[in-house]
């Protein structure tokens, strides 16, 4: 359907497209500690992906990169990989690129966690243009930066001490060695440059070895300061647009001195740069280098890609998104995109004729192929994780079926041609339930009636009553009228018999739609129970 509404990567697209650029370059980069994982996965794919999703659209030539900053040093060994963090304490200021991988298929660790990206990459947008930040500048594609850079490097102390507010000495050089005896690169202090090489010294104190030598810094032997390199990089791949974390947008940061430096050095216009928040877990960063990660494969084990994608273009960019697994962010997560599916369909009508179109936009922006004409089969994340408790869909996915007919969610051709489709929604949100989810979603049906449980003469009849009626009701919603209509015949109220019911079937105070727990669990089951009482 079609909608007026913008989403936000339309109106960045749009914004591009008043540059008149014969290439729209969108870049992406990352730096491959430890997994890539969905904190950093929305500053640092998706806003960049999208863009460049929402520029083709628009019939604009248009190129998506992705730089793994594979010349970065090893400052931190994650916490959640098979390794022993001694076995790895010598590498500390190594760049990745020449760090052993932790796992044995790979020829690095750069070369591993950039690998683990790109096998999962493809489920969830376009497949950027990957490219490894130490070959470039192996490559000589950074050689004329460097040159540039030193040889401006009186100018450049100037503007970024004045930006900053620090106080640069004035022999500084925006440039790190990579120590030819240790190999580390986070030790060294560059000097004396004079037009063709550098004297540096890897800093004992700092933890290098000591080595001191001269060397050109050109051809991967030497990196730019990072507030040079950003520009730098923007320079040699021509970026039209580049996201970074909105802590790079703070007053005096990188991006303040990254603007000036690609004018007055570089004597370029900066691409147009969007801050982005980290998706947060609990409140805290998510850190690939420290190991509190959800990497994408994790991801498509309890969602599909879709709910992903529909979160990241569901809120703004400079917006804050709390989230984890572990709590019910998840499953609101999916109510809101089951919810946007409705909407999109014609299914539901919201209130606000604009969040209306928002939702339908969002939705449509979210599949990764064009959305069907009609609307698939809905089974509300509830109920897939009551059904995926009742009867295991890797085991009896039959069983499975049998319910989701009898309450009336899918119908029998469906129940025949998406059959692979609804195993994988039950077995995703059975891995979420027994991986993830909070206790109180987690439902088992009580072999005996628990005991202590009291219950007044009035209550008796309205389960006597039930039970008797119970067989008569084909729907779930027959089964919640059934239960609500006996509870105020005998003048009771409906929210504690519902309680009770819980009580007496699954050991909770309150659950899923009874009525659908009813038809999951077995209408006989339930009927034997309300018997016992």
């Amino acid at each position: 359907m079609a909608s007026s509404e913008k989403a936000w990567p339309e109106l960045i697209a749009g914004a591009l497209a008043e540059k008149n650029l014969k290439e729209y370059v969108c870049h992406g980069m990352w730096t491959p500690s430890g997994y890539f994982h969905i904190g950093n996965a929305r500053v640092e794919y998706f806003v960049p992906e999208l863009v460049y999703e929402a520029l083709a659209a628009k019939g604009l030539k248009a190129k998506f990169n992705f730089l793994a900053d594979d010349f970065d040093p090893m400052d931190k060994i994650p916490g959640n990989l098979p390794i022993k963090e001694k076995d790895f304490e010598q590498y500390k200021g190594v760049p990745y690129y020449n760090i052993p991988s932790p796992f044995p298929e790979y020829k690095s660790w750069a070369s591993c966690f950039t690998g683990k990206l790109f096998e999962a990459i493809g489920d969830f947008g376009a497949v950027p243009n990957r490219i490894s930040c130490y070959e470039s500048y192996k490559k000589g594609l950074y050689n004329e930066k460097i040159k540039t850079a030193l040889d401006n490097a009186q100018k450049i102390v100037g503007i970024w001490n004045e930006i900053t507010g620090t106080e640069k000495a004035p022999n500084f050089l925006p440039i790190q060695i990579v120590c030819e005896n240790c190999g580390k690169l986070s030790f060294t202090e560059a000097g004396n440059w004079d037009g063709k090489e550098v004297e540096y010294a890897c800093k004992k104190e700092s933890g290098g070895c000591g080595h001191k030598a001269k060397t050109r810094p050109f051809d991967g032997r030497a990196k730019l300061h990072w507030r040079m390199h950003w520009p730098a990089g923007w320079s040699v791949f021509n970026v039209a647009f580049e996201s970074g974390g909105k802590d790079h947008f703070a007053r005096g940061g990188s991006v303040d001195t990254g603007k000036a430096f690609a004018k007055e050095i570089f004597g370029m216009e900066a691409p147009l740069l969007y801050g982005a928040e980290f998706i947060q877990l609990r409140g805290a960063k998510m850190s690939g280098s420290i190991g509190n990660v959800i990497d994408l494969q994790e991801w498509l084990k309890v969602a599909k890609p879709e709910i992903f994608r529909f979160m990241n273009l569901s809120y703004r960019p400079g917006s804050a998104i709390e989230f984890s697994l572990n709590d019910n962010s998840f499953p609101l997560l999916v109510e809101r995109y089951e919810q946007a599916e409705r909407v999109y369909y014609g299914a539901e009508k919201l209130r606000d004729e604009g969040l209306t179109g928002t939702a339908r936009k969002d939705y449509a922006l979210s599949q990764m192929r064009k959305a069907q004409k009609e609307m698939p089969a809905q089974i509300p994340f509830s109920l897939q994780t009551l059904v995926a408790q009742i009867a295991d869909p890797e085991k009896n996915i039959e069983k499975a079926l049998e319910i989701l007919s009898e309450t009336s969610h899918i119908s029998a051709g469906q129940a025949k041609g998406q059959k692979g489709e609804i195993r994988q929604q039950l077995l995703r949100a059975k891995y979420w339930l027994d991986n993830y989810a909070p206790e109180e979603m987690k439902i088992r049906f009580l072999e005996k009636a628990p005991k202590g449980l009291e219950h007044d003469s009035k209550t008796r009849e309205v389960f006597s009553e039930i039970a008797r009626q119970l067989p008569k009701a084909k729907t779930p919603e027959e089964i919640q009228m059934l239960i609500y209509g006996s509870a105020k015949q005998h003048e009771l109220q409906p929210r504690e018999i519902f309680r009770k019911l819980y009580l007496m079937t699954i050991g909770k105070e309150q659950g899923p739609k009874f009525g659908s727990l009813a038809i999951a669990i077995g209408i006989d089951k339930i009927i034997k129970r309300l018997q016992e009482i």
